[in-house]
């Protein structure tokens, strides 16, 4: 049997009160350092989650909306052009003397129709 004399139960009492105030004082440095790492990390968190939002947006506006088609090619050949003209009317053309002309483009789409 082991005698303790006062001074031993004092001296494992503060042993003991010392330990529990490092583990407490180190608990809170990791929660501390778990929260800075927490905070750093939201403005990733939210990007990630609008990146994602916005994929999944992108995806079902391809399911719901059809897609643009070329029409089928009328010739002998698999080779299908379309011809745009496109002209607005808002804007005054800049290159061109005549202050009553406005902006025009014309646009000619060559695509293959054997894909």
């Amino acid at each position: 049997m082991v005698r303790m004399s006062t001074g031993n139960v004092i001296s494992i009492g503060i042993r003991i009160r010392i330990r529990i105030r490092e583990t407490w004082r180190l608990s809170r440095l990791a929660m501390h350092a778990t929260l800075k790492t927490a905070i750093r990390r939201w403005p990733v968190r939210i990007a990630f989650g609008l990146g994602t939002l916005g994929l999944a947006i992108a995806v079902a506006l391809q399911i719901i909306v059809p897609n643009f088609r070329f029409p089928p090619p009328t010739g002998p050949h698999a080779i299908g052009t379309l011809t745009y003209h496109w002209a607005d009317t808002s804007r005054a053309d800049i290159f061109i003397a005549d202050p009553n002309a406005r902006r025009e483009l014309m646009v000619q789409v060559w695509y293959s129709a054997d894909v």
